[in-house]
């Protein structure tokens, strides 16, 4: 018995220190996403927004299935902003749906959505324009994925492309693939 009053302090030492061992491993696991800073909402000319929005390029590519959505009418409110969205698969014309998205802004340039039926906490998003390009910036854990969207498909040329690259080094971001949704375009469009 004289041995364990000697051992069990040590072995309690051990225990103490594997449990801060974990503890350390789950928070550093936990890392908060940082997207960079975009356009604050008092920054960005709500006015010059107005209207439709069409999905023209994904970066560096398009998510599988591809996916259209048009951005109707973005607006600023005491949270963040809210957009009208028609969602569309290119595949599939019942896989149609329009809603109103929040978005609110977690600190100065850049926004969560505020979805109250799933889990957005591992999602960031800026927004970042010029008037005629707003281009929509996606940061989760393993990176990023941008969104271009126009009000004029014909507007993309070697000029439009290079805007957006302009755009998105301007907050530190850079891909050398962009992906033409070509798809995404209406009939009447090309």
């Amino acid at each position: 018995m004289r041995w364990f009053s000697k051992v069990a302090p040590i072995m309690k030492r051990h225990r103490v220190i594997l449990h801060l061992l974990i503890l350390i491993q789950v928070s550093s696991s936990e890392k908060e996403i940082l997207c960079p800073r975009g356009q604050s909402s008092e920054e960005i000319n709500w006015d010059k927004l107005q209207g439709i929005w069409k999905d023209v390029i994904d970066i560096p590519t398009s998510l599988k299935p591809v996916t259209c959505w048009t951005y109707e009418d973005p607006s600023p409110n005491e949270m963040g902003f809210t957009v009208k969205i028609h969602k569309s698969n290119i595949t599939s014309v019942s896989h149609e749906q329009t809603f109103v998205l929040q978005y609110k802004e977690k600190r100065p340039g850049v926004y969560t959505e505020n979805d109250l039926i799933k889990d957005t906490s591992g999602l960031e998003t800026i927004l970042l324009t010029d008037d005629e390009i707003l281009i929509l910036v996606e940061c989760y854990n393993e990176g990023w994925h941008a969104f271009v969207k126009s009000r004029d498909p014909h507007d993309i040329n070697i000029g439009y492309l290079d805007r957006i690259s302009t755009m998105l080094r301007s907050v530190g971001l850079s891909s050398p693939i962009m992906t033409l949704k070509n798809g995404c375009f209406e009939i009447s469009d090309i």
